[in-house]
């Protein structure tokens, strides 16, 4: 990690960002489908971090499922450690119209998977106790016991005094038992194609007065329609053009976006504020596509826990810069760097040293940041993320909100910041981009 000159005179990264966007034409694809992840009815819903004490009145994350349609869904549920293991499916019967609220606390510490649903035609509404202590077991401890159909691992997250990680809410096509994403099956049958459920989370400690929420992500299916087999037999019809998607590392090699989801976008710009007469206290709360093989065994959840964040600057409201830069090899401008590494998923405090730059968090009260989150490890692309903003204050105040997107999910690799004395360096490739000043 190495601090960047401080300087007034700059060019907003948003502008190139916006220039890489554009010669990528990639805001758009075929079957009026798009790349720019919006609020509207989708086929997955990601909730990108989840923090439950294993009390009612301490940390906890609820979230709500609606299907907006006047047919019949079923949602399946995915709970994942905060190094990307897939701990837990199941699924969720809606009747049209319905929504559905559930508690984490209730699923991870209950082991109630789905509270007034008793008479659900999707199966049991309790966990057998050795599953719910493997659950458990795994969200504290990071380790998973092995199972018939899952090899046990004692890395698949990190080491917490509350259950941590993320879920994903996937549309399919019936009540099954429980697969994951790791599973053929989830991908070869169950999976469906309808945009149907709308979504959001809230985040609630009752016992410091502190109450937040926002809208899940919202992951569109282009195009819609069909089942796996249909589709697979229908190519043509059924065709996109992402350059990737939301579980392409999940895909077979030669259908790589078969599941058809929107990729989410890599670099963000989102405000921060500390201290000031409320006392504000910023974290954030960012999701990244896991960079391991999923076969890749318990070696590869352990490097999840370690992924590189590639780039943070933090801007103050006077136009000061300070950045922190991870990267390998390191380039001939950057001394002594240090990688900045975060699990898959975390609440990480603005007062991070290690992954944030001080000198202006220490004498600004507010501004902004530009992250951008790096690149998959096995074929050096831009990662997926998700940034979302969560303020608290005086024990009254607190508020999360998504950041803004630079670009989408379809937007080409956007190349590191470079600082000078005089200005920031054009982020353009090659050694003979110009100083602007």
């Amino acid at each position: 990690m190495i601090p960047f000159p401080r300087f007034v005179s700059i060019v907003p990264l948003c502008f190139v960002l916006l220039l890489s966007a554009a010669s990528a034409s990639a805001a758009t694809t075929v079957n009026h489908g798009s790349c720019d992840i919006g609020i509207a009815p989708a086929a997955t819903l990601l909730l990108p971090y989840f923090d439950v004490a294993d009390s009612r009145t301490g940390e906890g994350t609820i979230f709500t499922v609606t299907n907006v349609t006047s047919m019949f869904q079923v949602g399946r549920v995915t709970l994942w450690t905060d190094f990307a293991y897939p701990i837990l499916s199941f699924d969720l019967f809606f009747e049209p119209y319905e929504v559905r609220r559930i508690n984490l606390y209730d699923v991870i510490w209950q082991g109630v998977l789905d509270p007034g649903g008793e008479d659900s035609i999707c199966g049991p509404n309790t966990l057998p106790e050795g599953t719910a202590a493997r659950v458990r077991r795994a969200f504290r401890d990071g380790v998973a016991t092995p199972t018939a159909t899952q090899a046990g691992c004692n890395s698949v997250g990190g080491i917490h005094t509350n259950a941590v990680g993320y879920a994903t809410i996937d549309v399919v096509g019936s009540c099954a038992s429980g697969t994951t994403p790791l599973d053929e099956r989830h991908f070869a049958e169950d999976l469906r194609f309808d945009n149907v459920f709308i979504g959001d989370y809230q985040q609630v400690n009752s016992s410091q007065n502190f109450a937040q929420g926002s809208p899940m992500v919202h992951i569109r299916a282009v195009p819609e329609g069909g089942t796996p087999q249909s589709r697979r037999n229908n190519p043509n019809r059924y065709a996109n053009d992402f350059p990737r998607t939301f579980y392409g590392r999940f895909q077979d090699p030669a259908h790589p976006t078969a599941d058809a989801r929107q990729p989410l976008p890599t670099t963000f710009a989102v405000r921060w504020i500390n201290g000031g007469l409320g006392a504000f206290q910023t974290s954030f709360r960012i999701w990244r596509e896991a960079g391991s093989d999923p076969d890749g065994g318990c070696l590869a959840y352990r490097k999840n826990g370690q992924m590189t964040l590639r780039e943070t600057i933090v801007f103050d409201e006077d136009d000061n810069a300070e950045g922190t830069y991870a990267h390998e090899p390191c380039p001939a401008f950057c001394v002594g760097t240090e990688p900045i590494v975060l699990p898959a998923t975390s609440l990480t405090s603005l007062a991070d040293a290690e992954v944030f730059p001080q000198e202006i968090i220490d004498t600004a009260v507010s501004g902004w940041i530009y992250f951008n989150l790096g690149l998959t490890e096995a074929h050096n692309t831009p990662i997926q993320g998700w940034v979302v903003a969560s303020m608290r204050a005086e024990g009254r105040y607190s508020v999360d909100f998504d950041a803004a997107v630079l670009g989408n999910g379809c937007t080409p690799l956007i190349p590191l910041t470079v600082f000078s004395e005089g200005g920031v360096r054009a982020v353009l490739p090659g050694p003979a981009a110009d100083f602007i000043p």
